[in-house]
């Protein structure tokens, strides 16, 4: 767990105005077209950064100093 009050993601999920329905136990919820959603928060950790790997290329996700997300290569 991370420290985050049980409600804090919650919220989140509901600032972008999608309904979420129940997963299983230690999945992401699923929004209403059965994707999962996960809070930006918990996927980028404390730093706000995450690394991804597609077709052999580095994207870099972060969340700016004005608190939006932001991919860049």
């Amino acid at each position: 767990m991370t420290g985050r009050k049980a409600g804090e993601e919650e919220e989140s999920m509901q600032s972008v105005g999608r309904s979420t329905r129940s997963a299983p136990s230690g999945q992401a919820p699923l929004a209403q077209d059965g994707v999962q959603v996960v809070g930006a928060r918990a996927l980028l950790g404390v730093r706000g950064v995450l690394r991804i790997e597609h077709h052999g290329e580095v994207y870099t996700l972060r969340i700016t100093r004005n608190d939006r997300l932001i991919l860049t290569k």
